[in-house]
């Protein structure tokens, strides 16, 4: 069998890409990673279930999964069935302190991983638990009065963190059910205190 000859470049010959070019591929490239970064969403991000409003509460009433999503909540979120959240950011936006608030009912379970649950004005919200709830990795920032467990249901905090709480951190009351593990504070003027009744 006849082959064609395997052309090379005479000797001495340049071979490649420019600095010019390499250097204009590495600013494409730069930009294109920094598209990617900054875009809102990702496109793995959903919400299968109840979908939050644009603005009023949002009332889970059927079992919801929110993966990958930034939510703003211009009203309460109260949950009346099962809402589990991961790798998340849940912004509510309270006029004032306690205004709106984080409602775990009765009957209702929040699940919550890798997710930042924070204020989105200087307000605090309120965050109350009556029924049954996971923390596992969250960050809780701008809590007023802090969470509020009060059931004795399987309530679990563990890996997370409170962040510039209003008065309390967590607030025990009746809750038989509820596991702290690794818990931590943070706030420039949170003083510790417990008390049992």
């Amino acid at each position: 069998m006849n082959y064609l000859p395997h052309a090379s470049p005479p000797p001495g010959a340049r071979v490649g890409l420019s600095w010019r070019a390499l250097s204009t591929v590495g600013v494409l490239l730069a930009v294109a990673m920094l598209a990617l970064v900054l875009a809102p969403g990702s496109a793995d991000a959903t919400i299968t279930g109840d979908q939050p409003p644009a603005s009023g509460d949002w009332v889970v009433l059927n079992d919801t999964v929110v993966s990958n999503e930034a939510i703003t909540i211009k009203g309460d979120l109260v949950m009346r069935a099962n809402l589990t959240i991961s790798d998340s950011t849940i912004r509510l936006m309270p006029s004032s302190d306690g205004a709106d608030m984080i409602n775990v009912t009765s009957g209702g379970r929040l699940v919550a991983t890798d997710t930042l649950i924070t204020s989105g004005t200087g307000s605090a919200f309120g965050f109350l638990v009556t029924g049954e709830m996971e923390l596992e990795g969250v960050i809780v920032q701008h809590p007023y009065h802090g969470i509020r467990v009060e059931t004795d249901d399987d309530v679990l905090i563990a890996n997370t963190t409170i962040r510039d709480p209003v008065d309390t951190a967590i607030l025990l009351d009746g809750a038989d059910g509820t596991v702290l593990r690794n818990v931590m504070v943070r706030a420039d003027d949170f003083h510790p205190r417990m008390s049992s009744s």
